[in-house]
């Protein structure tokens, strides 16, 4: 049964109402609060877009800092920015190249000292600001904030959490404890634990240091930025608090399967291979393989599922099923690991 989020479809309840804040407007050493840049990159998603700007704007934040990068949408979601335009820093609705092209023109004019982008159709909880401000201030030397994703359907029922794995703070999976080092990223991808990209947040000299996002990437443009990040030495701080929502929903990436994702992973993978130490070379290999033998199964899936009856063998035989589905995956791995790619 599907949990149902804080978060209502009207307007009695949050993002619609703005959250409670007790927090004086400046630390208590008189100085002002970390600045928080949030940039919003956005395509004909009206229907989610006033959900989005409102869970950024009602955070009661003092010390904020919106930009919205529009790409020239035609389904009234200039409307809806106009609607806050005195609220938020920068907007402009042009045509653009796409997502990546979008969040780097946000960046380019961010100023604050801590940077997210948050996605058109996604949601910021109440108090996720104050959150990264404190988390910021008890942490000095920390770079890189990551807390917990919700996911959750068209109508904001929760499904299930994106938790980054905890171990006194740091970044692990269930098999690695996990370093500074960008190899690290790929174990952890590997055995399925990332980092949810809806609930990072940067600091203004990583962002810098990392450099722009990857146009050339769509779908997994986010992954290939934690390992320049990793390479670079800044390592998330994990902290067991939901901060985002994300809306899975017809128009989302995730909705259109893993198969681009994966082909993007791959190639990210081959991109950092001439470079890479022995140890990384091995680690990438054996990355790479596996990755391979997934884009080679979905594919097949695919092939499969236009065959007559397919649909039908596919209920008898489920994804997720030990039966001939989880076979032919481990056939494929096999096949697959003979090969030197």
């Amino acid at each position: 049964m599907k949990k149902q989020i804080i978060i209502q479809p009207d307007s009695s309840a949050w993002p619609w109402t703005a959250a409670p804040s007790d927090y004086p407007s400046t630390m208590p050493d008189g100085s002002p609060w970390p600045r928080i840049t949030i940039v919003t990159p956005s395509f004909n998603q009206g229907q989610y877009l006033e959900e989005t700007i409102l869970s950024v704007l009602n955070q009661g934040y003092p010390n904020l800092e919106y930009i919205i990068i529009d790409g020239d949408s035609t389904d009234g979601s200039v409307d809806i920015i106009k609607k806050y335009e005195d609220r938020i820093a920068y907007w402009v609705s042009e045509p653009d190249h796409g997502q990546p092209h979008a969040i780097n023109k946000g960046f380019e004019r961010a100023t604050g000292d801590w940077i997210a982008w948050l996605n058109s159709d996604d949601i910021y909880l109440p108090t996720t600001f104050w959150e990264i401000a404190k988390t910021a201030t008890k942490n000095t030397d920390v770079q890189w904030i990551v807390g917990e994703t919700i996911f959750a359907n068209e109508k904001l029922q929760e499904k299930w959490r994106f938790s980054p794995h905890y171990n006194t703070g740091t970044w692990r999976d269930s098999h690695f404890q996990l370093t500074n080092t960008w190899t690290d990223f790929v174990c952890a991808k590997k055995s399925g634990t990332a980092l949810p990209q809806p609930s990072s947040f940067w600091s203004h000299n990583a962002v810098k240091d990392a450099g722009v996002i990857n146009e050339d990437f769509h779908y997994a443009m986010d992954h290939e930025y934690y390992i320049r990040l990793a390479r670079k030495g800044y390592s998330p701080l994990c902290i067991d608090k939901p901060l985002a929502v994300y809306r899975d929903n017809s128009q989302s990436k995730t909705s259109q399967g893993k198969l681009p994702f994966w082909i993007e992973e791959l190639e990210i993978t081959s991109q950092y291979l001439p470079d890479a130490t022995s140890m990384e070379r091995k680690i990438l290999l054996d990355y790479k393989k596996w990755l391979r033998c997934q884009i080679v199964e979905l594919q097949l899936r695919e092939k499969i599922s236009k065959v007559p009856f397919a649909s039908s063998l596919e209920k008898i035989i489920p994804y997720s099923t030990n039966s001939f589905i989880s076979r032919l995956r481990r056939r494929l791995y096999q096949s697959v690991r003979r090969f030197k790619f």
